[in-house]
């Protein structure tokens, strides 16, 4: 996931710092789920509304492991909003009023939804590279810009073939 969001970044024309900001962003986005035990994360079946809002605030936790324990530098700050933003949505019921969210979390969570999709997980297969499109058009399009969701599916697109 951090390759995609690295390569989608330089296609985005970003610099080579924020190129490395991405990229390390994307290796955190994801740590606060190493808060949750792994037989919660390996059920079957449906998680309860407690449960769901356990994983919600694993953002947060990522957020954290970032600038534990540090000065906080202002790459750091950017690294851990993009981990934060990644895991937001731009429009519907979980979005958060008057939030804006920033290019590189974006980006990461467009790379993030992707590789989710196309990675073979225990309750489901992996998708094929279309299939994802089209998942991530249609229902999860209430997490991404559609401009930008628009030009990473056309630098995906050769994957499908």
């Amino acid at each position: 996931m951090a390759v995609l969001a690295v390569g989608f970044g330089a296609r985005q024309g970003l610099s080579c710092n924020r190129q490395h900001d991405l990229g390390m962003a994307s290796l955190f986005h994801d740590i606060g789920i190493a808060a949750i035990p792994l037989t919660f994360l390996n059920r079957d079946d449906r998680l309860a509304e407690r449960e769901m809002a356990a994983l919600q605030v694993t953002p947060l936790f990522a957020a954290r492991a970032i600038l534990r324990d540090r000065d906080i530098h202002p790459a750091a700050l950017e690294r851990a909003r993009a981990a934060y933003d990644a895991h937001s949505d731009l429009r519907g019921p979980r979005a958060e009023p008057g939030r804006r969210i920033g290019a590189p979390g974006q980006i990461v969570g467009i790379c993030e939804a992707f590789d989710a999709l196309t990675t073979t997980r225990h309750t489901r297969r992996a998708l094929e590279v279309l299939e994802a499109h089209r998942t991530m058009r249609t229902e999860l399009a209430h997490r991404f810009d559609e401009g930008l969701l628009a030009k990473f599916v056309a630098w995906t697109e050769p994957l499908a073939g």
